[in-house]
């Protein structure tokens, strides 16, 4: 688990979010190269295949979510989104609340333990709510997940 492992603050999750952000192998096909581990070349998993993203107590606050939210569009698979416990205020919440907006495979994002507002986390829980219901619809209408 990262977070117990490592601590990256606002200005580096900033700078890791920045560099996903202009990695120039990330295309629309995701992350093509290959890396030299332990003598031994292998293909980089695939960004658009992460599912999690788990972040909680990591000093992330407006620069750094910022990035975050300008990179989701490079994780078209990112089902769960964990930032509860960081330094995320409104201005930090609203924009990624706007990029979440266009992220439809998001299921589950987590912002406990932020100086979040409580209307920002309303219309959170009322988006992801109305995207899961969607979702059963569609399963009961095709008999298959969507």
């Amino acid at each position: 688990d990262f977070a117990e492992k490592a601590y990256l603050g606002n200005r580096g999750a900033q700078a890791v979010f920045l560099a996903i952000g202009y990695c120039e192998w990330l295309d629309d096909q995701g992350l093509n190269a290959t890396v030299e581990v332990e003598d031994e070349p292998r293909k980089l998993e695939m960004l658009t295949d992460l599912k999690r993203l788990e972040l909680p107590g990591q000093g992330i606050a407006y620069e750094a979510v910022t990035a975050l939210a300008d990179i989701l569009p490079q994780l078209p698979s990112l089902m769960l989104l964990d930032l509860s416990r960081n330094k995320i205020t409104e201005k930090g919440a609203l924009r990624l609340l706007q990029a979440i907006e266009s992220h439809p495979a998001l299921k589950d994002v987590k912002l406990d333990g932020n100086p979040v507002p409580s209307w920002i986390r309303v219309r959170l829980a009322n988006m992801l709510s109305v995207r899961e219901e969607q979702r059963m619809v569609q399963y009961l209408q095709r008999g298959r997940p969507a």
